[in-house]
């Protein structure tokens, strides 16, 4: 398959080849960091993104120091944790969620008390801000993981 986008920039570059075992999750766990493939519903084309959390990890929403946007504006911005340590992409910047992204796993950390059910998974690009992933579509069920890339 040919990547596109760069939501994995770092990993896996817009316009690259990747090998993608479709059916490994039928006889293989979902761990944490494997990049996985998903179906993703109304997008014909499957997302690649990077598995963050598991099944029983406990997760939260970190309020992040205020920081000048582009137009020298003061913005909020939120860290995610996972079993207590704020998450980072490859290249270790932690992830920076805006208000405007926060609504999805806020809702997600009040319903599930910060725990991440049986048989859903946290996704995310390589993008500190964010990309098309949980933050914006929640967490994803195993049904929907349709492969591994190698």
């Amino acid at each position: 398959k040919t990547v596109r986008g760069n939501s994995l920039s770092g990993l896996a570059e817009d316009g690259e080849s990747v090998k993608v075992k479709e059916g490994y999750y039928n006889c293989h766990p979902v761990l944490r960091n494997d990049i996985a493939v998903y179906k993703y519903a109304g997008n014909s084309n499957p997302l690649i993104k990077i598995v963050k959390g598991v099944p029983g990890d406990r997760f939260a929403l970190e309020q992040a120091p205020l920081r000048q946007d582009y137009a020298g504006q003061a913005e909020n911005g939120w860290y995610i944790r996972l079993n207590g340590e704020r998450l980072a992409n490859s290249k270790g910047e932690p992830y920076r969620l805006m208000e405007r992204r926060l609504s999805v796993l806020a809702l997600y950390e009040k319903d599930y008390q910060g725990v991440i059910p049986a048989g859903a998974f946290l996704l995310l690009g390589n993008q500190a801000a964010g990309s098309l992933d949980s933050t914006q579509f929640g967490l994803v069920s195993r049904d929907d993981i349709v492969g591994k890339i190698k």
